[in-house]
């Protein structure tokens, strides 16, 4: 799981400014994105059915939820939704069992396997009470059995503890003490088996929301094809998109880059996808520096480093001549050293029309050097 695709969604789910999801809960409210939220948790907001013509898409919804017991629950449910994960650290045994119980009620299989199986790994004789309390009260059976398991072992720790035993309660301490005698007169404990983790789906489902965009909220027209994407997202890739978002855009005109490289893009903000083809990679470096787009940048200088070859060469050259490389003059000469051989080498094999197209200090340039490597093979004679 790339860790820079968790950050990114949880940056997203922070920022508030391209909301669209209102869940109440009674007087609270917490705020989130459909788009988002409809492929990880259907439960919750299903995905629009893009054949139903009649029903229009609203720009907001709001749903009430009654399953859930505050707003700072939901919240961690939405962090799961979001980032795949939750930070348990903070929470006390019963927020966990009731987030758990949320996690039941929205079918959200993973985050109640994170749940359980935190509770189970961090059971001590300070929090056995509580949770033992908290999983009877919400009839968690998963959680009781470990937790009855444990009482068993500790049974003499369990029983002295007065403060615990309050939190307990008498028809919960006798069930213990049945458990505990039945395991005496049996000499018989088998110790509850864990279920197995729910697989992490979280770059599938972002996968996902590229593929079908459910609830898009803006496009960029490019090369004349319009490209549904969402302000959050990108805006979470970037403050420079959140500030081209500032006035609501719901298209916007894009040009310097072809449809492939926009979508490889994207498919990068989405799903961290950096299969990258070489000549995307040379259109979106001046893309990325414009807006900002520094770990994609990366991936592109390096790929354009170590793909050179005739379908590649000048698009490559092109790149070592934009203005914005006057701040990365070493890798402006290390493509220069490699594209400028390449190109004397396989001369014939190029298609040099697109030189035309290209910076006329380019065409010098290069036939400086063509000059200069004939001279240098006349004097090697």
């Amino acid at each position: 799981m790339s860790d820079a695709i968790v950050q990114r969604y949880n940056k997203i789910l922070a920022d508030t400014t391209f909301s669209d999801l209102h869940v109440k809960m009674g007087k609270d409210q917490v705020v989130a994105h459909r788009a988002v939220v409809s492929v990880r948790c259907e439960d919750l907001c299903a995905i629009p059915d893009p054949t139903d013509k009649k029903k229009k898409i609203k720009s907001s919804t709001t749903i009430q939820m009654k399953n859930v017991s505050n707003a700072a629950i939901f919240q961690r449910v939405l962090e799961c939704i979001y980032t795949g994960t939750v930070n348990f650290t903070s929470m006390t045994s019963a927020n966990i069992m009731e987030l758990n119980k949320a996690a039941k009620n929205l079918n959200l299989k993973r985050l109640s396997f994170l749940c359980e199986d935190f509770l189970s790994s961090n059971l001590n004789v300070d929090n056995i009470f509580e949770t033992l309390a908290a999983a009877h009260k919400l009839n968690e059976a998963q959680v009781k059995s470990v937790c009855k398991f444990f009482a068993i072992e500790h049974f003499n720790e369990i029983v002295t503890n007065n403060a615990g035993l309050h939190i307990l309660g008498i028809d919960l301490f006798q069930e213990i003490v049945t458990a505990y005698l039945t395991f005496q007169a049996t000499k018989s404990l088998s110790k509850p088996q864990p279920t197995a983790p729910p697989p992490n789906t979280l770059l599938d489902d972002y996968k996902r929301l590229y593929n079908i965009m459910p609830y898009a909220d803006t496009r960029f027209v490019v090369d004349g094809e319009e490209i549904p994407c969402h302000k959050a997202i990108l805006a979470g890739a970037s403050e420079k998109f959140k500030v081209l978002f500032k006035d609501s855009p719901t298209s916007v005109p894009l040009t310097g880059v072809s449809v492939a490289a926009f979508k490889s893009m994207l498919r990068f903000v989405y799903y961290g996808d950096d299969e990258i083809e070489p000549l995307p990679c040379c259109e979106l470096v001046g893309f990325c520096r414009k807006y900002e787009l520094n770990d994609l940048l990366t991936i592109c200088e390096n790929k354009i480093r170590n793909s050179i070859d005739v379908t590649t060469v000048l698009g490559i050259l092109e790149v070592a001549y934009q203005p914005e490389m006057a701040a990365k003059q070493a890798l402006a000469q290390e493509l220069k050293d490699k594209t400028f051989p390449f190109v004397v080498d396989h001369f014939n094999e190029i298609d040099l029309e697109r030189l035309r197209r290209m910076n006329l200090q380019i065409s010098v340039d290069l036939v400086f050097y063509i000059q200069e490597h004939q001279k240098k093979r006349q004097k090697g004679r």
